[in-house]
């Protein structure tokens, strides 16, 4: 509708609205030739640019003065003249105004609107209108969900009536209106939204309401028939309360109660299959927000899935999580609901894999809400990558408010999704609360019998039903899941119980779900097997193909065993009530008729998912390897590795490899080693050298040069991450010359750009540099830019390390002039990051404020990127700018912030750089206690990377400090060494200053008693001097009355800094610097590592003789 001036005006034809609603809608300049290609698909070029000129003219004519713009080219409506009602709600929905926002919402969009010739448009208007309505849908549940929280019943009343006029068949509202009427006491309006219920699912899909609002009809009403198509003119009383656990529930309540008022925490529940673990977990959630993520054995193929279906259960109840949009396309990648975005560009497998787990931890979180519990359920079966994320989630716990809550059975084993080791970590962190659900008492089981079972309580005497509630306890046990079923058959169809309570008790779940199913009749059973086999979600399609039944009549089939209390309606669709249910029935099928529903699964699941086959290509695999197919499991295990690969799920892809390496035949396992070997890079890196030199062995044997030159390639740059750099060399030296004879230029590029990096490691700077020129030059003849970006500022970082910082200005100026040509802001950012480094050189190049402007344009992107590890490498240029400036206090907190990234996000290599950073900042600053021992850390580190550049400028540092303090016994070794290793990498600057601290050690040691000082303080003889770099920082700090010349700004807030004051800083990095070197392997010890390292701390600094 088109309001001028508080009045409606009509715009005289269907287009000229459609062009109208597409101009606003979109809210952006359109070109002419596309809108006529939309609104006039099937005329003629100058036909429809008629026809768009005439129609502009009519809008024109309608809409105020100005309303319209148009060029040559564009066309679109001016939103200071003309406001549209869609993008308003949009907009309140962004600032969080969802009452003014609901308010806005009139219909459809564009309802009534009915074009000819205009299919492009028609399609546009149905995708708008639908997500349209899915906003609509998600402000309502919002605000539902905030007025159950007020307590204000007819408020929610109100909102889901709105909500069922526009979803009449999402059962969800229906149940908050039932319970909202309930609440009121209107007993009548629970029972007619549940007719209404019955009448619009029975019509429309042939089912009947869920167990849910089942039961809160019964809740409004006299009758208990807990089995059976619910009547409503006969509705029952209401059931008991949970019955037993006391203690449990008061635990998990304060604990939930303190992760909203302090920090977060989790709770491990653990106990036998069928004691009542979830149902605990409802009873003291009530209406608390969770996040469910439960675990399917069925889906144990599907990397995420736990995940997946608990964020989409949350988003079809309370919407989008309230989080940052880069974390929602990261949840994304596993529940593509979230977000339509585009998902963020690939940082590389190591960051794309952290960068997702923070998307899904931070997504898990939001919607759980503060206060809200993250629930992870049947962790038995969960897959390792689901591991991976909660391990994320619980050490972020100290900045979070919420719970986690993780559940598993008892008869089950943890460790190889590496779950045992999560908790067993949790707990010695002080973390983890252990909650034990034991099985009831006898006295308990009575009560449940009696609370739960109103048949067999109102049709047994009293005290028959206390001795079969004794006798259940007896034989038995004070299972609740067991206990129940024996008394749901104890009636075992008649109206009355046996006379004997024995007869109705059976032995095990096994004995009662064969009286179940034996009461079914045959096509019932046949139902049940095959859902056991095909696993949950049970998808009536899926099933109905399996066993060659009409979908529809299926679905009455489905219903029945959901009236018989075999199946019931879960959280993530239908499913049985009890996973011991389902594995009872599985074990009870015949293996040939077993082996058969497998293949069956197969081809229904294949049938069912043809568009989006990758997706349950390890479930299709699965049941072909069950059903003794294995050659045909082969391609859906590949497709599988595949999806597992593009969702980061490392773990899902090594298992569908593993499982590859078995069925394939030896002479076609090279790519896939060499596959299997790139993803175990990131893990056990000893395994993936195994299957590196495997790969390259049975290349060798089959006389494929060309696939050894690819193994050479992947284990050069495997052992360079090692810091066997002899070894790494070595190897990518030979896959660059058999790519050299195969004539494989990218081959050759990976090579010489992997050498590059392998040489500035080892500090053969010249060779680097070589490299490197070598790599663009070839980027450069091939016209690949993004290479040729990417091999100059590789020569750049090579020239810097050298000391030839010109040269390394102009590569790394070349390289992002490069980058940004090409579009690629990774590549930007990390050459920002290293002109931030060019400029911070002491002041040569650069002034603070040129260091600091370019680190924080680094920052800036790999924050939006989400690259955590590309944001410590930015924090870490612009400390340096601070400390050109003479700020050490700040340039203290960014390195501190640098150091706690690469610990969290466990990236080890560059600690080193970092902690000499510190000592270093610590040394200007005269803190030389603090800066003595930062460097023995960083001496520690160096040695054991294997990175000879950064373990000479610590020895540098280290024996300045010392001679500042007078101790020629520590200063004259280190010294030496650092002359030593300064001639080893050729490095002039370096040479310089090894040999003026070695003369002033010598001076020092000769009989002088005084010390090297700062600004000012005495020299040796005055024959040594500071390094130059205190020199230049002590003159660009400070005036000449001692105050700061220049300032930067503050710290971006985008890094935290955990610890403050030199004492604390110092604490925590020892901490820090133990635990990556535990976490290390123990095979990247690097060639010049110590022995034992702790001799570095055991040194004695000796006074003067």
């Amino acid at each position: 509708m088109i309001v001028r001036d508080g009045s409606s005006c009509t715009l005289g034809t269907q287009k000229a609205v459609a062009l109208a609603g597409y101009l606003g809608i979109r809210g952006e300049p359109i070109g002419r030739e596309q809108l006529a290609t939309v609104l006039w698909a099937e005329s003629t070029h100058e036909q429809a640019r008629r026809s768009l000129r005439g129609e502009l003219a009519r809008l024109r004519s309608a809409l105020p003065a100005g309303a319209v713009g148009a060029s040559r080219l564009n066309i679109w409506l001016d939103p200071s003249v003309v406001e549209i009602d869609v993008r308003r709600f949009w907009a309140l929905l962004a600032h969080g105004r969802d009452d003014e926002a609901v308010e806005l919402y009139r219909g459809p969009l564009l309802e009534g609107l009915d074009l000819r010739n205009a299919e492009p448009f028609e399609r546009w208007l149905h995708s708008e209108r639908h997500l349209l309505e899915i906003d609509y849908v998600g402000v309502l549940r919002r605000l539902i969900v905030a007025a159950w929280d007020r307590g204000d019943a007819s408020i929610v009343l109100r909102w889901a009536r709105r909500a069922l006029r526009c979803q009449p068949l999402a059962e969800e509202f229906y149940v908050h209106a039932m319970e909202a009427a309930e609440q009121l006491d209107d007993r009548a309006t629970v029972l007619t939204t549940y007719r209404q219920l019955e009448d619009v699912l029975q019509g429309e899909l042939g089912i009947g309401p869920g167990g849910e609002a089942r039961a809160v009809a019964r809740r409004g009403s006299n009758v208990d028939d807990t089995e059976g198509p619910l009547d409503v003119s006969s509705l029952g009383r209401r059931p008991g309360e949970y019955v037993g656990h006391e203690r449990e529930q008061a635990l998990l309540r304060e604990l939930i109660r303190r992760s909203g008022a302090e920090c977060g925490s989790v709770a491990f529940v653990h106990g036998p299959a069928g004691a009542g673990k979830t149902s605990l977990l409802w009873e003291v959630l009530g209406r608390r927000r969770a996040v469910w993520c439960r675990a399917q054995r069925s889906a144990s193929t599907i990397a995420y899935y736990p995940i997946a279906t608990g964020l989409r259960e949350h988003l079809s109840r309370w919407g989008v999580p309230s989080v940052d949009d880069l974390w929602l396309r990261e949840a994304a990648r596993v529940c593509p609901e979230l977000s339509r975005a585009t998902p963020s560009p690939s940082l590389g497998v190591r960051e794309d894999k952290i960068r997702l787990l923070e998307g899904l931890s931070a997504t898990l979180v939001g919607a759980a809400g503060r206060g809200g519990v993250v629930i992870f359920d049947d962790v038995q079966w969960a897959d390792a990558d689901t591991t991976a994320v909660l391990e994320d989630l619980i050490q972020r716990l100290p900045r979070l408010r919420v719970s986690i809550v993780v559940v598993a059975r008892d008869d089950h084993d943890l460790k190889s999704t590496g779950m045992a080791e999560v908790l067993a970590a949790t707990a010695r962190s002080g973390y983890l609360t252990e909650v034990v659900v034991d099985e009831l008492s006898g006295g308990q089981i009575l009560q449940l019998i009696r609370q739960s079972c109103h048949d067999l309580s109102a049709r047994a005497p009293a005290g028959w039903l206390e001795e079969f509630a004794e006798t259940v306890y007896e034989v038995i046990g004070g299972n609740p899941f067991y206990a129940l079923e024996c008394a749901r058959l104890a009636l075992d169809g008649s109206q009355e119980p046996p006379v004997e309570p024995v007869v109705a008790v059976r032995f095990g779940v096994r004995d009662i779900v064969r009286a179940r199913l034996a009461a079914l009749p045959r096509h019932l059973q046949q139902v049940a097997e095959a859902a056991t086999v095909v696993g949950e979600p049970l998808s009536p399609d899926v099933l109905a193909r399996v066993l060659k039944v009409d979908p529809w009549e299926f679905a009455n089939h489905l219903d029945a065993l959901a009236s018989r209390g075999v199946l019931t309606m879960g959280r993530d669709g239908l499913g049985f009530v009890h996973d011991l249910v389902a594995e009872a029935i599985y074990e009870s099928i015949p293996s040939a008729r077993r082996q058969l529903l497998h293949e069956r699964a197969a081809l229904a699941l294949a049938h069912a998912h043809a568009t989006g086959i990758d997706n349950v290509g390890g479930r299709i695999a699965a049941h072909l390897e069950a059903a003794g197919r294995k050659e045909e499991a082969i391609p859906y295990h590949e497709r599988a590795a595949e999806a597992a690969h593009r969702a980061h799920a490392p773990q899902m892809a090594i298992y569908h490899y593993q499982r590859l390496r078995e069925l394939l035949p030896r002479d076609q396992h090279v790519p896939l080693l060499l596959q299997l070997g790139g993803t175990l890079s990131y893990g056990a890196s000893g395994e993936s050298e195994t299957v590196y030199r495997e790969a390259l062995k049975l290349a060798s044997e089959q006389g494929d040069g060309h696939a050894q030159a690819r193994c050479h390639l992947a284990l050069g740059a495997l052992l360079r991450r090692r810091s066997d750099l002899s070894g790494s060399r070595r190897a990518l030296t030979e896959a660059l010359r058999r790519f050299e004879v195969y004539g494989d230029a990218e081959g050759m590029e990976q090579a010489l750009e992997a050498l590059t990096y392998a040489y500035i490691q080892q500090g053969q700077l010249a060779a680097a540099s070589s490299s490197a020129s070598q790599a663009a030059a070839l980027a450069r003849n091939t016209g690949r830019l993004a290479n040729l970006g990417r091999a100059t500022l590789s020569r750049g970082i090579a020239h810097l390390y050298g000391g030839e910082y010109e040269s390394a200005l102009r590569c790394c100026e070349a390289a992002r002039g490069l980058a940004k040509d090409t579009g690629d802001e990774l590549s930007e950012a990390e050459a920002l990051r290293y002109l931030s480094a060019v400029y911070g050189i002491d002041g040569r190049l650069g002034t603070p404020e040129q260091a600091w402007s370019t680190a924080e344009q680094a920052i800036e992107i790999c924050s939006r990127l989400g690259h955590r590890t590309g944001l410590a490498r930015a924090a870490d240029g612009a400390g340096g700018a601070y400390l050109l400036q003479g700020d050490w206090e700040r340039a203290l907190e960014c390195y501190v912030a640098a150091l706690h990234l690469k610990d969290i996000f466990g990236y080890v290599w560059g600690f080193d750089a970092v902690i000499y950073r510190i000592g270093y900042t610590l040394l200007v600053a005269g803190e030389n206690h603090g800066a003595r021992r930062a460097l023995e850390h960083a001496e520690i580190l160096s040695r054991r990377l294997n990175a000879p550049y950064w373990l000479c400028r610590t020895l540098m540092a280290a024996a300045e400090l010392a001679l500042r303090d007078g101790d020629w016994v520590r200063a004259s070794p280190l010294a030496t060494a650092s002359r030593e290793l300064a001639k080893r990498i050729e490095h002039r600057e370096f040479m310089l200053q090894a040999r003026a601290l070695v003369r002033g050690a010598d001076t020092l040691g000769s009989g002088s008693q005084q010390s090297i000082g700062f600004k000012g303080a005495p020299q040796v003889s005055g024959r040594f001097q500071s390094s130059r770099s205190l020199q230049r920082i002590g003159h660009r700090a400070t005036d000449s009355t001692g105050t700061v010349n220049a300032h930067l700004p503050d710290l971006p807030q985008v890094l935290e800094v955990p610890v403050r004051g030199v004492d604390a800083v110092i604490t925590w990095l020892e901490g820090v610097v133990d635990r990556q070197l535990r976490a290390l392997p123990e095979e990247c010890r690097g060639e010049g590592a110590h022995s034992d390292p702790t001799e570095i701390h055991n040194r004695k600094s000796a006074p003067p003789p």
